[in-house]
């Protein structure tokens, strides 16, 4: 028998918001080098690339992931057993994916609404 006591509560959460936020991350910068390079290219504005709106849905999906992590942190200062993370850690798949389709859904009404892009 080992007498070492390790607390896994969240680190499924962790491990899927932290991967999740390196490729959004990825995904910001490729997206925006790449739209920032067209734009020079044609000379416009880069608010009227078509990457524009996903900039914004990609930034509030990665917002969602720092949530996370920051509610896994605070929340670490409790005493045993921590809910927050065990929920986290059991519906990780359904706050993935609801952060990863805020992001259509945020290009979506950005164009319905008619912003300008």
């Amino acid at each position: 028998m080992s007498d070492i006591n390790i607390n896994l509560d969240g680190l499924i959460a962790g491990m899927v918001a932290a991967a999740l936020g390196i490729f959004l991350i990825i995904g910001i910068l490729a997206g925006s080098i790449f739209a920032a390079v067209r734009a020079h290219q044609k000379h416009e504005k880069f608010r009227q690339q078509r990457f524009f709106p996903h900039l914004f849905g990609m930034l509030a999906s990665l917002g969602c992931c720092l949530a996370v992590v920051l509610l896994l942190y605070v929340s670490d200062t409790g005493l045993p057993p921590r809910k927050i993370p065990i929920w986290l850690d059991t519906w990780a798949l359904l706050w993935a994916g609801a952060a990863l389709a805020l992001w259509p859904f945020i290009v979506f009404s950005w164009r319905r609404l008619g912003a300008p892009a």
